[in-house]
C-alpha cells in the first residue's frame, strides 16, 4: 500500500469511527478495527513511529501530538450496556468524541491535500 492509499484508508476509517458514534452503534469496534492504514503502511510495531505522515504534520511520533488516544480513552470508558446511548453518555466527557475524531480528520485530511507530498 503506498502512503497516499494509507491515507485515503485512514480517513475513511476515522469516518467509519465518526459515523459509528453519529449512529450511536459499533464506536469501539469501528476504533479498535485492524490496525491503522498508515501504521501499517509503516510496519509499526509499537515501538517508535517514525516517519509517518501524522508524525511529519504534528512533530512527534505515535500520534502523541493528536487527539487518537483521548478518543480511545473515552471509547473504552463508555459503558455499552448501559440505558444511556453513547451520544447521551459522550454529552458528558470532557471533550465530546465527534470534536475530537473532526480534529484528527482534519490532521489526515492536511495531508490528502497537498500539506504532504510522497
Amino acid at each position: 500500500m503506498s502512503t497516499r492509499e494509507a491515507i485515503e484508508a485512514s480517513i475513511r476509517k476515522w469516518e467509519r469511527i465518526k459515523k459509528a458514534i453519529e449512529e450511536e452503534s459499533g464506536v469501539a469496534e469501528e476504533l479498535l478495527e485492524g490496525p491503522c492504514p498508515l501504521c501499517e503502511e509503516r510496519d509499526f510495531n509499537g515501538e517508535k513511529c517514525t516517519g509517518c505522515v501524522i508524525e511529519e504534520k504534528t512533530g512527534q511520533g505515535n500520534c502523541f501530538n493528536t487527539p487518537y488516544y483521548a478518543i480511545y480513552g473515552e471509547v473504552m470508558m463508555l459503558d455499552r450496556d448501559a440505558h444511556e446511548n453513547v451520544r447521551e453518555q459522550d454529552k458528558n466527557l470532557s471533550v465530546p468524541l465527534l470534536k475530537l475524531v473532526d480534529e484528527m480528520l482534519s490532521i489526515l485530511e492536511s495531508t490528502r491535500y497537498g500539506e504532504y507530498s510522497p
